[in-house]
Formats: structure tokens, sequence, C-alpha cells
């Protein structure tokens, strides 16, 4: 990212000063004072609207090799470039727009430095120079420094192209006079240009026995390949060495997060108790009030959206309070029980809701029922109640009924405010009216002399 963000500072710097050195050149012509202040104009101008801190000098060099000018002071010495990569390679490849050289030490500051060079063409369109731009490794590695530690990997290296280094961590010495006494050539046992990134196998063409492994990523915008090297012996060490912090936060957050989860469990299991006993009556085991306030909108607006009828249920026992006076609490609390159980045996599908009201009293809501189903679940109410037997219960062991009132409904976007609960409180009220032990479906007029019921036995003796 380093070398390839800086190669676009270097492509943006050598647009600008091409420009004006080809427009000099086809008018008055290049001479070494008139470009110096091309040079050293176009760096000013640069770095009005650039920061970077890794570009060397700038300079032009002639269709022979030799350097015209320099932007950092006025040439005072002819040198000769003419055996430098970047020079032949764009003076034999005209069609190119852009080379990047080799890693070398620069003949006009004596630093190890790598170049991106442009052609300079005639206004015939003729080979007529190089115009180049300096990268400075030292300044390049320092930046780095920040972000890697050399003791990782053997040597870090980035590619223009497959045979030349152009910049190269750890830094090369500056005793050495040829970059590859420190970077041997690599012989690949993986094709680099495959993929973007990738890791391998590789060897020295100097030992082939010591072989390394080489991770990869490749720059689409330069075509730069970046690989860094580690020996196969030292790779265990070097993991285990630089991850033992790593290591050490894993065991310790394995241990926190064991610890997490158990008391997040154990909340869990609270909550869901809690929850549990907030929507539910703790004498009957069924839903409460609040329960069934939850769960109405959303059974309602189901049945709204499948077009199917619902319908609500409102169970009252008959004379308990009187049964509490004659039996005792305890009595009536195991009669309660039971007229829960047996109400809940008649609401078995999934979706069929029951709860405790209050009292003695029960509301059940049943989607997807219509008024004969709902008829028949009256009944099936009425019946499973009566068969209740409450042993030890004095005197005569009386039978327990309940009065059932029901209403059937279809819901659409106008009537969803209709109170069901209320509608159905009527029709057992109508039920009682009528002597109680029978269902009653609830009729908005009442028109009917004799409703929808359950005829009660007569032998039966309501408590």
């Amino acid at each position: 990212m380093l070398v390839e963000n800086n190669l676009i500072d270097a492509a943006k710097s050598l647009d600008g000063a091409k420009q004006k050195i080809e427009n000099k050149l086809r008018t008055t012509g290049l001479t070494s004072k008139n470009t110096y202040g091309i040079l050293s104009n176009s760096i000013r101008e640069f770095n009005i609207y650039n920061k970077s801190n890794y570009l060397g000098i700038l300079f032009l060099i002639d269709e022979n090799g030799q350097m015209i000018a320099r932007s950092d002071e006025p040439a005072s010495k002819i040198i000769d470039f003419s055996d430098r990569y970047y020079y032949q390679d764009l003076r034999d490849h005209s069609e190119k727009k852009y080379t990047i050289g080799p890693l070398l030490i620069a003949r006009t500051t004596g630093q190890w430095v790598f170049h991106m060079a442009v052609p300079i063409n005639d206004k015939k369109g003729n080979f007529a120079g190089v115009l180049v731009r300096q990268l400075l490794e030292e300044d390049i590695s320092n930046d780095l420094r920040k972000y890697t530690d050399s003791s990782d990997f053997l040597q870090l290296m980035t590619h223009a192209d497959k045979n030349a280094v152009s910049f190269a961590y750890p830094p090369p010495s500056t005793q050495i006079k040829s970059v590859q006494e420190t970077f041997p050539k690599i012989t690949f046992n993986v094709d680099l240009l495959a993929n973007h990134k990738g890791t391998g196998f590789a060897s020295s063409a100097r030992d082939k026995k010591n072989d390394f492994l080489i991770g990869y990523a490749r720059s689409p915008v330069f075509e730069l390949t970046t690989y860094a090297t580690i020996p196969r012996s030292q790779i265990l060490g070097l993991f285990f060495k630089s991850n033992i912090h790593f290591f050490s936060y894993i065991l310790a957050g394995v241990v926190f997060i064991t610890f997490i989860f158990f008391y997040l469990y154990q909340l869990s299991t609270e909550l869901t108790v809690a929850q549990s006993k907030a929507f539910h009556d703790a004498l009957t085991g069924l839903h409460n009030r609040r329960a069934l306030f939850e769960n109405l909108t959303l059974l309602m607006r189901d049945s709204m959206r499948a077009h199917q009828p619902i319908s609500v249920f409102f169970i009252d026992i008959d004379f308990f309070r009187l049964f509490n006076e004659r039996s005792g609490h305890e009595a009536g609390d195991l009669a309660l029980q039971a007229v829960a159980q047996a109400l809940a045996s008649c609401c078995r599908r999934p979706q069929d809701f029951i709860c405790r009201w209050g009292g003695e009293e029960f509301v059940a809501v049943l989607p997807h029922t219509d008024s004969t189903a709902a008829l028949k679940i009256a009944h099936d109410m009425l019946n499973s109640v009566r068969k209740i037997q409450l042993s030890g219960v004095q005197p005569n062991k009386p039978h327990i009924t309940v009065s059932v009132g029901f209403i059937t409904h279809l819901f659409n976007p106008n009537n969803m405010e209709t109170d069901l609960i209320d509608l159905a409180d009527q029709a057992v009220r109508r039920a009682k009216d009528l002597g109680r032990n029978q269902c009653v479906q609830f009729d908005a007029n009442w028109k009917n002399p004799n409703p929808i019921c359950d005829i009660p036995n007569k032998n039966l003796v309501s408590i």
C-alpha cells in the first residue's frame, strides 16, 4: 500500500511536468536552465496540493541518456543514465506510458532509490528523452517500521516485474553496490501472477535445501507483486512467539465467556420462570388476564388476514360463592383446578387460548372457529365440567356446572374495535338469566326468545 500510494503521487507529479516539458520542447526548445525552472516549479505546485515524504528529485534525461536538468539544483555536471533500466525500457518500447525501475543507488544523491519514469516525445511523436521521479527507499522503510516487525519475516520485497526488486525491507546496506548481493533471486513453486493474494513455498537459487514460506499480494494499479518470506524452519517458533498474547487472550476469553454464559443461563432461567409466573395463574396453571391481553390482538389480526372467523367464550361457574361458603375455600380451590382442567381439555389446538379471567370466571379464544364449531365446543365444555366428581367434598358430593356465553365474529378493517369479551360476557349473563348450566350465543338484537343454547339436565343439582 505504501509503495502503491507513492507511485500514484509520483505519477501525478510526472504528468504535470511532462505536459509542460513537451509544450516547451515543441515551441522554443529545452535548455538546462528553462528545464530546471519547469521541474522546480512542478515540484512546488505538486507539494501545494499533495503531501508525500517519500519522493526524491525529479530529473530529465535526453534521447541519448544524458541528464539535462534536475529539480533540486541547476545541473552542474553531465551524468550518463543510458545504462539505466527505465531509460532503455522506454527507449525500446515507445508504446509504454510509464515504467518502474529496480532498486539501486542513485547517481544524483547516493541513496537507495527506485524510479518511476515516463517518456518525452517531440512534436512528431518521436522519442526525445525520459522524465524520471525518484522514490526513496529509506523513507518508505522508516514509515513501514510503524506497522510491522522485521523479526516476523526474513525479507519483504516488491517487484515491478519478474526480475527486478524495486523496494526491499529491511533496507539494504549502503556498503553494497548491487541489490542482488542482499536479495538473491527466488525460484517460485507458485504462480504469483495467477491470483491477487496467496501463499506458497519457494526456494533460493543459492540454497535449494532450505525453502521458504511466501505470502504475496499483487497491486492491480501498477502490476506490482509484493511478497514476504519466512524460512520453513522458523515458522512454528515465529507463530507461537508472535501469538503468545493471542493464545493468552483466548484462554482468558474462554474462561470469561464460560462464566458469562453460565450467568446468562441462570438469568435466563430466572427470567423464564418469572415470565411464566407473570402470564400464568398460580392456582389453575392456565394463562391469566394479562396473557390474554398480550395475545388477543395478535389472534384478532391473524383472523382478519386469514378471513377466518374467531370465537370467544366466557365461562362462569354456577353458584360458586355459595359452594365456597358451604364447603370451604380449600374445596373451592380444588373445584377451580378441576374446572380449569376440564375446560382446557376442550381447547386442544395449538392456537386455542384459554385463561382464568378472575375468581370463578374463564375466557377462551379459539381462532378459525365458526359458530357451528363454537356451539359444539361450548357443549363439550358443559359436559366436561358436569363429569367432574370432587372426592371428599361434603355435603352430598355436589355436581359442578358452568354457564357459557360465546360469540363468533369475522373481523375486517372496519370492525377491529369490537369488544368480543364484553359481548361474550353479555351472552353468559343471558345464560344465567335462563337458568344457568347452559350455553348461549350472543345475538345483537336478542330477537330469538329461545337463543341457541344447551338445555340443562334437570336431574343435575348445580352447586
